[in-house]
């Protein structure tokens, strides 16, 4: 990846290998990463991306109720 991100792909993409290197704990032996998951799609919601009903499930792991 190059030192300046030009899209929101490569943003997210960043994020998700930073959060899977930091804790790899989150990641299933399948690959799947349910934690990693919330954090993008938290991510997203805050960027307005997706509506809140979207993402209503993984909100609590945020403290938002």
């Amino acid at each position: 990846m190059s030192d300046k991100i030009r899209s929101y792909t490569e943003l997210r993409a960043l994020i998700r290998v930073s959060l899977r290197n930091q804790n790899p704990e989150w990641v299933k032996p399948n690959g799947d990463s349910p934690l990693c998951d919330s954090y993008e799609a938290r991510f997203a919601e805050l960027l307005g991306l997706l509506g809140p009903a979207k993402h209503a499930k993984g909100r609590e792991r945020f403290g938002d109720r």
